[in-house]
């Protein structure tokens, strides 16, 4: 299900010389593309996506053109990110016009998915930050004494700028709150973005994140799963 679609009346005059002043702008328009599926496991509580992107002329949108936007009361799982975006990318629209001629067009849209089923409950309390009297998490949980946090392991390896990334000069900030189980693995369906930053990036973040392993924390000597806020910084 798609809602709140907002196409935003800005032309990219700086890519499309065809773009002129007070010329009458037509909106691009949707194909018929059928709808997002919603991931089996996207946690509950997660229910929709907020899009900026680019309509191009040939009527395509470019994964490298699209940036999510975290807002105080709507932040997005990284689950509903990738399907949201890999739906939009396969996506065809009518283009739109100015002055008669196909011009690029930035959009904002939030995509909504159907409520998703109440994930398991975790068998162990997961922490948002390892200080006692820290606030709750998603879960309702909190840490206190006696926890420690979790540390990428040695087999993280160094954390790169992707090459993705670098071609569009896309710099900046991502933060990522996720969990990191007691096996050590970051679990891959409570993977949450806070704050705006184009996908790129934030799929570099998660694939890190993803591959790496961890010391996981412990609450009274026995490893428990914690959920982390962390920011990952972009330079060229």
């Amino acid at each position: 299900m798609r809602a709140s679609l907002l196409f935003v009346a800005l032309m990219l005059a700086s890519d499309c010389g065809a773009y002129r002043a007070g010329a009458q702008i037509i909106p691009a328009r949707p194909l018929p593309c059928g709808s997002p599926t919603r991931p089996a496991l996207a946690p509950s509580g997660h229910d929709a996506v907020a899009l900026r992107y680019v309509i191009r002329v040939d009527g395509t949108v470019r994964r490298e053109s699209v940036e999510i936007l975290a807002k105080p009361t709507q932040v997005a799982s990284y689950d509903l990110m990738e399907a949201a975006v890999d739906w939009l990318s396969a996506c065809r629209f009518e283009p739109a016009t100015s002055g008669g001629a196909d011009v690029p067009t930035s959009v904002v849209e939030t995509i909504t998915f159907p409520p998703g089923a109440e994930l398991p409950p975790p068998s162990v309390p997961l922490a948002g930050q390892a200080a006692k009297g820290a606030a709750p998490d998603e879960t309702g949980a909190k840490s206190g004494a006696g926890m420690t946090r979790p540390a990428p392991s040695a087999s993280c390896g160094p954390f790169k700028m992707p090459r993705e990334a670098m071609l569009q000069e896309n710099v900046g900030r991502v933060v990522l709150r996720y969990v990191v189980q007691a096996d050590g693995s970051a679990d891959p369906h409570r993977i949450v973005i806070m704050t705006d930053a184009p996908v790129a990036l934030v799929d570099a973040a998660a694939k890190w994140l993803l591959a790496c392993r961890f010391t996981p924390a412990t609450f009274d000597g026995k490893p428990v799963a914690a959920g982390i806020v962390q920011p990952f910084s972009f330079q060229l």
